[in-house]
């Protein structure tokens, strides 16, 4: 038996060696030449089934087929690979979780394709650190491996978004100028009051007027850089874009030409335009590519001496609304307003109502008439930097009032400083030919008003005591404010002060009275009011 078992191991083991080819044979049954110069090493010897990419796949072993455009996306899809155009980037944006403790970490690029489909790609988390600083706008990349959805409209103008994880591949793509760099819809600006409030679209136009740069508190607390600029195209209009956070970073020139995408209509103050989290703003170098942007720098070339003033205006100064009430309208419909917590106490219903707090109010024209200044019409300001709520990554002075306690000033918030800025609060008197109205006014408009910083003031104020120079320099500067005549928006909202009710004014705007404009519009309204008999005598 023992004899029969290793006859019969000698014999497995002959066929085995039979069928075994022999070394040379092996070799020669390698991958072709021609096959292993389009593989990496690991693909040459593992072949597809490691893992890897075959000569005629795409990146993630994704075969040519699995290449789509933006308009094949779906959600049930699971394997596909788009070739898009990064068109624009946002900052990288902190925030917090609502289901879980701790801060989480995001941004977004919107994307092109080949046939000027467009798609907005969002990343969180760990995919924030392995692809933000290699995605640069206007660059053609790969992508591969993301989740659509349908675009959730509040937030995204597109039918489909993207959302990419830290297992997305994205990779550069070999740019033959097939993908565009930017797909434009314009609109003509003599088109805005057309368009609703709150809808977005695409215009060429000329920066015609640049204001400077200033800080506006948010209802929410908190500051934002914003600019206002003034646009003016060829259609015969000019309308006022509010630049809004990182869009007010790089300087504008008046003369210069916009090519802008995405801009927001708004009815504040006749018809506006602002910038969004969408919107894309390409100038000067990057603008003049486009035959659209060469058409209107020639036209301005030629036209602009007179362009802007023969311009239909589709925004009334800096965003104050055209229609102007006097003093006792503007208290007339303050008295209207709902008191804080006024339903309070009725019932549970009661919560559901929906309550008018604060109204705005455009009063042309306002005449100052009184500063009081029996006591600093400013305070000493936290300069300590806090994290700005509004802007990440950004900071801004605390501002809260301090106190000076040893060496030190302390504000409600704890913090230090050495040296506190003064800022503007001031009251002053306003009247028209039907009444007065005192109204508070904060740094911005302080400033604006009186023509100088706080701190000014405040050095003046210290020191008119013992120097009688300083205290007619400090009444001078006072005097200087009064009697100007100005276009002045204002917020009104009621308050319980000593359990009484009672409504506080504030100034939000105010703008030197421009007396031609103020005397067209006034001579618009006489020849409307002419017009009108006429036209209902020709109906009857």
């Amino acid at each position: 038996q023992q004899q029969q078992q290793q006859q019969q191991q000698q014999q497995q083991q002959q066929q085995q060696q039979q069928q075994q080819p022999p070394p040379q044979q092996r070799q020669f049954q390698a991958p072709a030449p021609s096959a292993s110069h389009h593989m990496s090493p690991q693909a040459a010897r593992g072949g597809a089934s490691a893992g890897f990419a075959s000569p005629a796949s795409g990146m993630n072993g994704l075969n040519q087929s699995d290449l789509i455009t933006i308009d094949q996306l779906s959600a049930y899809r699971p394997r596909w690979r788009l070739e898009a155009r990064v068109t624009k980037k946002t900052t990288v944006r902190q925030f917090k979780y609502k289901s879980k403790e701790g801060e989480g970490q995001m941004f977004s690029i919107d994307l092109i394709d080949a046939k000027g489909n467009e798609t907005r790609g969002t990343f969180f988390g760990e995919a924030v650190d392995m692809f933000y600083h290699m995605l640069q706008e206007r660059q053609l990349f790969s992508f591969s491996g993301g989740r659509a959805k349908k675009g959730d409209k509040r937030f995204c103008s597109f039918d489909w978004e993207i959302t990419f994880d830290e297992k997305s591949k994205i990779a550069p793509a070999h740019d033959n100028g097939a993908v565009p760099q930017m797909i434009y819809d314009f609109k003509p600006l003599s088109s805005l009051d057309q368009l609703a409030p709150g809808s977005t679209l695409d215009v060429a136009c000329i920066v015609a007027e640049v204001e400077p740069v200033s800080e506006v508190t948010l209802k929410v607390g908190g500051f934002k850089a914003r600019q206002n600029v003034t646009l003016l195209d060829d259609s015969g209009a000019s309308c006022r874009l509010s630049l809004w956070g990182e869009f007010c970073d790089t300087p504008w020139q008046a003369g210069s030409v916009a090519l802008l995408k995405c801009v927001r209509v708004s009815d504040f103050g006749g018809r506006s335009l602002n910038t969004v989290g969408g919107t894309n703003a390409a100038r000067d170098s990057d603008a003049i590519a486009h035959s659209r942007a060469q058409e209107l720098a020639e036209w301005y070339r030629t036209r602009g001496a007179t362009a802007l003033q023969d311009a239909r205006q589709l925004s009334s100064e800096r965003g104050i609304a055209a229609n102007a009430q006097t003093i006792e309208e503007m208290k007339a419909e303050a008295q209207q307003l709902d008191a804080p917590n006024q339903a309070a106490g009725i019932g549970q219903g009661a919560a559901h109502v929906q309550q008018k707090l604060q109204g705005y109010h455009t009063v042309v024209p306002a005449t100052i008439t009184f500063i009081p200044h029996e006591r600093p019409p400013f305070y000493m300001a936290c300069s300590h930097q806090v994290p700005d709520e509004r802007n990440e990554g950004k900071m801004r002075a605390c501002n809260r009032k301090v106190e000076q306690i040893g060496g030190s000033w302390t504000c409600s918030a704890d913090h230090q400083c050495q040296e506190p800025t003064a800022r503007w609060i001031a009251q002053f008197l306003i009247a028209d030919w039907s009444g007065g109205q005192y109204v508070s006014s904060f740094d911005e408009q302080g400033q604006k008003m009186l023509g100088c910083p706080a701190s000014e003031a405040a050095r003046l104020w210290d020191s008119k005591e013992t120097d009688t120079t300083m205290a007619n320099q400090l009444e001078d500067l006072f005097k200087s404010a009064l009697f100007k005549r100005c276009r002045m928006r204002i917020k009104s909202k009621k308050e319980i002060w000593m359990d009484e009710e009672r409504i506080k004014m504030s100034a939000v705007e105010m703008v030197p009275l421009d007396f031609v404009k103020e005397a067209r519009a006034k001579l618009d309204e006489v020849t409307r009011s002419l017009a009108a008999p006429a036209q209902e005598a020709q109906s009857t």
